[in-house]
Formats: C-alpha cells, sequence, structure tokens
C-alpha cells in the first residue's frame, strides 16, 4: 500500500490521529470519553512546523489584491486554514484570521470581502455553516464554499436525488421516512445484504451491514422509535433510512478529487473482515482510470460545485458507480495522487485524454484558484 506520510508535513499527527480513531470510532463510551476530556471545538490545529518546497499556484490578475480576505480555522488535525492562509500569503492577498464561532463573528465577517472556512461534517457544524453562510450570501459576501456547495456537503440524500435527476450512475439507493414504506420495501426486497448509512457522515461511521430481512427490520424499528445515536455527529437517526445496494465487485472503492483544471486519486481497501474502506487508513496509490477521472468531472459539473471528492465502487461487470460525492475531505499531503512512486496530478488534453504530470501541489490551492477565477468576470 502506497504511504501518504512519506511526503506530509504532517506525520506524527496523521499517525496519532488514525490510532485515536481506531479506538474511539466504533466505540460510543470511549468516544464519548475522549470529547469529555478535548472538545472539538477548541482543537484547532497549528500549521505544520515546517513548509514543503511545493509548486506555488498563482492568480494572474494583480486586481484581487484589493480585496480582504477572512481566514476561518477548522478543527481537522491536518487543518485546511494553513493552505488558506499559504495560498494568500503566496499571491500576497490581505487577510485576517478569525474564529468563526465566536459571538462577534458577524462583525468580523462582514469587514471582509470573502470567507475562507472548512466547516466539520457534524451535522450540528453543517446547520451553523448554512445559516452562516447564507446570511453572509444575502449581504454580498462571497464565500468558499459557497452556499450552492454547501448545500450539498454532508447530505447523502440530496446528492442522491440530483445525481438521479443528472441521469449519472449513483449507487441503486431507497430514501424514505415513512415507516410503512420501508417496512414494504424490506418485506418485498429479495437481494440481501443491504448497506445502511446516515445521511450526514464520514470515515465509515453510520454505515453498516444488514445482512437479511429480520436485521433489517429490527434496525428500522429502532429507526422509527428511539432513534440510534452517532456520537460523532451529534443526531440520533431518527425517522428515516438510507439503504444502499451492497455491489458485488473489486475490494475497494476509488477516490477522484476533482481540483480546478487538476484531479487527484486513490484506492481505499477495507480491514480484514470488514467491507467499509472508507476512514480504513489502508490505500494505494497506482495509476488511475480514465472512465473515473471523466465520470468525477462529470459529477463536479452536473452538481454545480466548485470542486469535490468523488468516491466509486466498480461492480463485477466492470461498471463504475458513484456512492458519495464529499465537498471537503481529510488532506493530509500535496501527494494525493502518485504513479510509480512519483507524486503528481492527471490534467486533461485538448484531444480529451489525461495525461500524469509530476509535482508536488496542495489541492486546496487549486480549489480556490478555480473558485476565484470562476468568479473573474463578475468582480475584476
Amino acid at each position: 500500500m502506497g504511504r501518504r506520510q512519506e511526503y506530509s508535513p504532517y506525520e506524527k499527527r496523521l499517525r496519532r490521529h488514525y490510532r485515536l480513531r481506531s479506538i474511539t470510532k466504533h466505540n460510543l463510551h470511549m468516544a464519548t470519553l475522549f470529547r469529555f476530556f478535548h472538545p472539538k471545538r477548541t482543537l484547532f490545529s497549528a500549521p505544520p512546523l515546517e513548509k514543503q518546497a511545493t509548486q506555488p499556484v498563482l492568480l494572474e490578475d494583480p486586481r484581487w489584491t484589493h480585496f480582504q480576505y477572512g481566514i476561518c480555522p477548522d478543527t481537522d488535525s491536518c487543518p485546511w486554514y494553513t493552505a488558506f492562509i499559504d495560498f494568500c500569503e503566496e499571491n500576497a492577498l490581505p487577510y485576517k484570521v478569525f474564529n468563526i464561532h465566536e459571538s462577534g463573528w458577524l462583525e468580523e465577517a462582514l469587514s471582509c470581502d470573502f470567507i475562507f472556512w472548512r466547516p466539520s461534517n457534524a451535522q450540528h457544524s453543517v446547520r451553523e455553516a448554512l445559516y452562516k453562510i447564507m446570511l453572509l450570501h444575502n449581504e454580498g459576501v462571497r464565500t468558499f464554499p459557497p452556499l450552492q456547495d454547501l448545500t450539498l456537503y454532508e447530505n447523502k440524500s440530496l446528492q442522491y436525488d440530483v445525481l438521479s435527476e443528472k441521469g449519472l450512475p449513483a449507487a441503486p439507493t431507497f430514501i424514505s421516512h415513512d415507516y410503512e414504506d420501508v417496512l414494504d420495501f424490506i418485506r418485498n426486497r429479495a437481494q440481501w445484504p443491504l448497506v445502511s448509512k446516515i445521511k450526514t457522515g464520514s470515515a465509515s461511521v453510520g454505515v453498516r451491514l444488514l445482512k437479511n430481512k429480520r436485521e433489517a427490520l429490527d434496525f428500522t424499528r429502532k429507526i422509527f422509535t428511539t432513534g440510534i445515536r452517532y456520537f460523532w455527529h451529534g443526531n440520533r437517526q431518527k425517522d428515516y433510512v438510507f439503504f444502499q445496494d451492497y455491489i458485488e465487485g473489486e475490494l475497494f472503492d476509488l477516490r477522484i478529487i476533482t481540483a480546478g483544471d487538476r484531479l487527484f486519486g486513490y484506492y481505499r481497501y477495507p480491514k480484514k473482515h470488514d467491507f467499509r474502506a472508507s476512514g480504513s487508513g489502508r490505500w494505494e496509490f497506482k495509476d488511475l482510470p480514465e472512465d473515473a477521472l471523466n465520470m468525477a468531472l462529470a459529477v463536479r459539473e452536473a452538481l454545480g460545485l466548485t470542486d469535490a471528492a468523488v468516491d466509486f465502487l466498480r461492480d463485477s461487470e466492470g461498471h463504475l458507480h458513484i456512492i458519495e460525492v464529499s465537498l471537503f475531505t481529510y488532506i493530509s499531503s500535496p501527494a494525493q495522487a502518485i504513479v510509480d512512486g512519483v507524486p503528481g496530478y492527471y490534467k486533461r488534453s485538448s484531444e480529451g485524454k489525461f495525461c500524469f504530470e509530476k509535482g508536488l501541489v496542495w489541492p486546496q490551492h487549486l480549489m480556490l484558484h478555480h473558485f476565484l477565477t470562476h468568479l473573474e468576470k463578475d468582480l475584476l
């Protein structure tokens, strides 16, 4: 398996992250105890001690320096806000860092023309980000992520509906908020097992395999009575189901990250005796298939996103199925694509073919560049 740590300025932090997550991820009591001693909101991670020599991503028009930029710290152990700071400094953009969770956030934010913020994927954080970014949007402050992108962030139900409406190959999914409707679905279903997910979740939290009708019926009764608590995401799964077909095929999933005109990606494998690849910490870097690269760009365009990470499964007949679209991912290194031990990225040529090019560049820098240049005609 490939190792992102070889190119990461967060090596020790990354190892600690996976160690803690392996202990607390699927144990509610351990997770509760950990959060009791370490409230997440107070843990804004520091920048890495040493910066890497990465390719700069520069804005061509000097008028971007006429705006004021606000950067909000995030709580990831490998944070995005430090990449936002580096991008501003490389482009000589005037910026300030402020805590958007504090009571005086609005006054701080309204003094800026742009806000860069990576919200957490917990449900309460998504709700906070939605109302704050909606308010800023109405006040004319541009935000990364834009309101359109944030609406789809950690909302698997909405993602599935939009993907299906656009004719893209989303994994077959059943979503319902009606108890009798779910019971009819389970009783009439002949194909098992079935994958259950929560609408908001990452790293396989809230993902379980229902092996037969009895398990599915017992699970559904809990959902429509007391609900099921998932500590990491604040709320119970209550009065809805999100069932996805269990797809037989390759023993990995594939993540493709779009970042402007460049793409990154890698393969993720489940641990032994598990079917969940997300959050396993087992990945492999090698050449990426062209159909998946094309599909990731098609998903970005169809959903109207600035950029995104698209997760795929490939079935036994070789067909791709989209299982999730993530606005923000855990990026610990600029080496998010590696071929034959060489880090780089993919670019599509004028003939429509993808070529791998050598280079170390932070995807967040490319995303900000794409976000700003997309607005260029309206603002400059």
